[in-house]
């Protein structure tokens, strides 16, 4: 009875059109496209990682690291970089932004030793990305400058963006945010 059922054309065109439905309908997440709210595309070849060059940095501010201690006064340096329509994510990736902070001395500035990396994480602000890259200031070092963030399109890069010169936070548990807009 078996082989009657499957010498039937339309019964063999059934189960092989039910079976290539039930394969289409397991791969379908395989194929399915962004959403809001997911990461911005990335193009290009991977990040590769070029040496910093030596320069002669200045080293005045101490570092207690990207967070406090419990009890240590101290508070946050954030900085906002906004992703306007025009940035270039194909060639771009936010991953492969390199920042630092730099003091000055009236004259010149100075690389703050310490304070140097990647951007921390991204998310959607108002429909817009945003990343960020936080830093931990040590209660010695509350209200000096001036300082200023640099960011570079990778280490050892172009720079993308220099913010204006600003004093840290005064006070222990404050958040300084610096906003700065890229692809305007």
């Amino acid at each position: 009875m078996t082989k009657k059922l499957f010498e039937n054309r339309t019964v063999t065109s059934l189960f092989t059109g039910t079976a290539v439905l039930l394969l289409a309908a397991l791969m379908l997440p395989l194929f399915a496209t962004a959403q809001e709210g997911e990461l911005p595309p990335r193009g290009g070849d991977p990040p590769t990682a070029t040496p910093v060059p030596e320069t002669p940095t200045a080293t005045p501010v101490p570092v207690t690291g990207p967070s406090g201690e419990a009890g240590q006064p101290g508070s946050r340096l954030q900085l906002h970089v906004h992703y306007g329509p025009n940035w270039p994510w194909h060639l771009l990736a936010w991953q492969e932004l390199w920042t630092e902070v730099q003091w000055s001395d009236g004259a010149n500035w100075f690389v703050v030793e310490g304070w140097r990396g990647q951007m921390d994480n991204i998310s959607q602000v108002g429909g817009q990305w945003v990343s960020l890259r936080e830093w931990w200031v040590g209660g010695e070092d509350l209200g000096t400058g001036p300082f200023r963030w640099v960011v570079y399109e990778r280490p050892g890069g172009n720079v993308v963006l220099t913010s204006d010169p600003f004093t840290l936070p005064a006070r222990s548990g404050e958040t300084m945010v610096i906003n700065a807009t890229v692809g305007e």
